[in-house]
């Protein structure tokens, strides 16, 4: 059976989602290792209450739009083909993805982004080529774990299509589209304008 957007694909995904959800926890070996910063206070300020979250965005080479359990055969692919740079962009302290990360897995991965955008609590989008036929990349948007930003951005590219520029063609995409149309006054995207190792020496963003 084919999950539809908005379903949490049965209990399967609540083990996963009890261990996520616990504040502080850094989760070594999932799609994101995270410092989830869960105090009402910090999620109130990632997103104001009127804010309306952006679906997405469409250039002549891809298309940007919320990660749903649907895409997980092609998301599966894209991953999985690009292990080496998807952990170059990750940093050194994950662990994902993993040569050994089965389908399932990957399942339950893609079942809480979605409840995390439902929520409003952090945005995972896929980028699909334009057929919508193969899987070219991921986007995140997370609450700022570090003092002076409202927001820390991470993507990747299919690592087939970088040899086309396509990191950059995204990176420069995604920017634009964050200043346009979202709320931000200041975003971080650690590994690109700051090392990750510049990014982790940054204060730790205080709890209201």
């Amino acid at each position: 059976m084919n999950p539809s957007p908005g379903t949490m694909v049965g209990s399967a995904v609540e083990p996963f989602v009890h261990i996520k959800g616990i504040c502080g926890i850094r989760m070594y070996g999932t799609r994101k290792c995270r410092h989830k910063l869960r105090v009402r206070g910090v999620m109130n300020r990632f997103v104001p209450d009127s804010a309306v979250v952006p679906a997405g965005i469409e250039t002549e080479d891809f298309r940007v739009r919320m990660l749903t359990v649907s895409d997980v055969v092609k998301d599966y692919d894209a991953v999985m083909s690009s292990i080496d740079h998807i952990r170059s962009v990750m940093g050194p302290n994950t662990s994902w993805p993993s040569v050994d990360l089965t389908l399932e897995q990957n399942l339950i991965d893609l079942g809480w982004h979605q409840k995390e955008f439902q929520i409003r609590s952090s945005f995972a989008y896929t980028v699909m080529s334009l057929d919508e036929k193969r899987c070219l990349g991921c986007v995140y948007v997370d609450p700022a774990t570090k003092e002076g930003y409202d927001a820390e951005v991470t993507l990747w590219a299919r690592q087939s299509e970088l040899k086309n520029n396509l990191d950059e063609k995204l990176f420069v995409a995604v920017r634009k589209w964050l200043a346009d149309e979202w709320w931000f006054t200041r975003v971080a995207f650690p590994g690109r304008e700051l090392s990750l190792r510049e990014w982790e020496a940054l204060p730790n963003k205080r709890p209201a």
